[in-house]
């Protein structure tokens, strides 16, 4: 019975310590468990590319305006970064066809990029393994 007993602690204390373990670090945890989303860090990093050029587009019309004193100008320019950031995000979502229209090694930046993910996976999941 004794025995019994100290098993069920046991048990009891390794539940506890796995959800210690899980409310420390919840967008780790949410991460290994959804996969890693490759696609949508891949996409996310795509948007960011494609909008950085934008934003600065946007910043230096930004600063013709102030020069021209025009605010149908200004309307115009926000209408435009609206419309630009929509469309960055449709080609976000499709990251396979932006990056081969541009570029003749999408396939091995494609591998490469994997390969870097799942070495970050495998490095996250020997930290998460070994943490104090």
């Amino acid at each position: 019975m004794k025995e019994l007993q100290l098993n069920i602690d046991a048990l009891s204390k390794a539940r506890k310590d796995k959800k210690q373990r899980t409310e420390l670090d919840p967008v780790m945890e949410r991460w290994f468990r959804f996969g890693g989303g490759f696609y949508g860090v891949v996409a996310l990093y795509t948007w960011l590319y494609i909008e950085f050029d934008d934003v600065v587009n946007f910043l230096q019309g930004l600063a013709n305006i102030v020069f021209d004193f025009s605010p149908s100008g200004l309307f115009q320019l926000i209408l435009e970064l609206f419309i630009e950031s929509i469309m960055n995000f449709v080609w976000a979502i499709a990251w396979p066809a932006y990056w081969l229209s541009e570029s003749r090694d999408a396939w091995m930046m494609l591998f490469v990029g994997y390969a870097g993910y799942w070495l970050g996976i495998k490095a996250a999941a020997y930290a998460r393994r070994f943490r104090v």
